[in-house]
């Protein structure tokens, strides 16, 4: 009998043991979706920043082409439409792939999150029982 309550105890700890290392690698993995997150975050963030700066710089080009050259209005106004619509156009997909990454590594984490917590409640509820 008493090698029976040993041998539940030696596989209870192997399974605590075990527990605790997924916890481990779940709280890992939480980490490198932070920081890969954040890495894309930064270059997207920068692309939308450029862009922004670049649809800045055609906005004083159109200005100063009007204010020295009233007569190519129509010009300024046609060439700067077309670029203006092309930067603009992008920079609103920059920032939905920004939403997106934020969305999907939200989702990922939390769910990286409630499998944490179920592993958290399993290796309670082993230590319970090894207590017994």
């Amino acid at each position: 009998m008493s090698q029976v309550l040993a041998l539940e105890s030696v596989t209870t700890e192997e399974h605590l043991l075990e527990i605790e290392e997924k916890i481990h690698h779940v709280d890992l993995e939480q980490i490198e979706r932070i920081e890969s997150l954040a890495a894309q975050l930064a270059q997207l963030l920068t692309q939308y920043r450029q862009t922004a700066a670049a649809i800045a710089v055609k906005e004083e080009q159109v200005t100063a082409l009007l204010l020295e050259s009233p007569e190519n209005q129509e010009k300024a106004k046609e060439q700067y439409a077309q670029e203006y619509a092309s930067l603009n156009a992008f920079q609103q997909k920059l920032f939905l792939r920004l939403r997106g990454s934020v969305f999907k590594s939200n989702n990922k984490i939390k769910q990286l999150h409630d499998r944490n917590k179920a592993l958290r409640i399993s290796k309670d509820e082993l230590s319970e029982i090894k207590e017994e």
